[in-house]
């Protein structure tokens, strides 16, 4: 029987590589690193890594790899453009649910009727 490759971590890939492990999780969200999620963790295997970073060479050989790879400068992918979402102050609610909050926030705090000044 043959023996399986193990899993390693993110530690060990960066050793492997030569890298800082935020360069692994930087690549693992913008260029494709293959990982595997385990719970919270991320798994790799040496032999995909090694195969990817072949790849990876192979498009930086071709003329226009420059264009080809995502510029630093663009937004992180996790970050929404805001005028593409509506930003509220609490989560969704039904008309209803807006007419009994009203209701209830006028009883609980009613409007005084004189309207001097402070003392």
């Amino acid at each position: 029987m043959e023996a399986s490759e193990r899993w390693v971590g993110v530690d060990d890939v960066a050793a492997h590589l030569g890298v800082a492990k935020d360069s692994i999780y930087r690549w693992i969200d913008e260029r494709g690193l293959p990982a595997h999620r385990v719970g919270r963790l991320f798994r790799f295997k040496l032999s995909e890594i090694d195969e990817w970073v072949r790849q990876d060479n192979e498009r930086e050989k071709t003329p226009n790899s420059i264009q080809s790879r995502p510029s630093s400068k663009r937004p992180n992918s996790r970050v929404l453009p805001t005028n593409s979402i509506r930003i509220s102050a609490g989560r969704a609610r039904s008309p209803q649910k807006t007419r009994s909050l009203k209701r209830w926030s006028r009883r609980a705090f009613p409007k005084t009727e004189s309207s001097g000044s402070a003392i």
